[in-house]
């Protein structure tokens, strides 16, 4: 199976040329478009092909969590495409596993200096609402986002039968995963 994987595409700021390659696959790991823009814009491209996307944070942006998901999952209804948030998908042998992941900002230690620090400096929590309510999404609300998509990632893989399993998320699931540029911005806790 042939799997193009591209993220960040961040179409909100007008770029549009993709090279969006033929495979078995596609997946989007997040910061497609605002909001259902990214389904408008997937389904013009008319493939023909599985395409499965995972919400990133820009996603939110302008709208409230997770009202926005639910409005990309309706818009994507009935199509070759797959919102997963805690979620998967088994295509022929292989098992997708997705959520945004969002941070617990533990990845440096210290989660509550972390929380603090991000949600003063992101534009996340200036940017993206909370419930009906519409409150400012906060670090401890992302954190306990987080904690829920960690359990249902676990219990996922641990109880698939799947030959292949692949891990689909938008935020970095490890110190690891950082290019060592970013390992001393505090931000990288998000």
């Amino acid at each position: 199976m042939k799997i193009h994987i591209v993220s960040d595409l961040h179409r909100e700021f007008g770029y549009n040329d993709f090279n969006l390659k033929l495979a078995d696959v596609l997946v989007l790991a997040g910061d497609t478009d605002l909001g259902v823009k990214g389904i408008s814009w997937l389904k013009s491209l008319s493939l023909d092909i599985p395409i499965i996307y995972v919400l990133g944070n820009h996603e939110y942006y302008k709208g409230a969590y997770p009202k926005t998901l639910y409005k990309i999952k309706d818009a994507a209804s009935n199509s070759n495409i797959h919102v997963l948030e805690n979620e998967s998908l088994k295509i022929d042998h292989v098992c997708f596993h997705g959520c945004t992941l969002w941070t617990d900002f533990s990845l440096k230690g210290n989660p509550a200096a972390y929380g603090s620090l991000c949600q003063s400096r992101m534009n996340d929590y200036k940017k993206i609402r909370l419930g009906d309510n519409y409150a400012k999404l906060r670090s401890i609300d992302t954190f306990r986002i987080h904690q829920t998509s960690r359990q249902w990632l676990e219990e996922s893989l641990s109880y698939s039968a799947a030959e292949c399993n692949i891990v689909l998320t938008h935020h970095a699931s490890s110190i690891q995963s950082l290019p060592m540029k970013y390992l001393d911005d505090p931000i990288s806790a998000a």
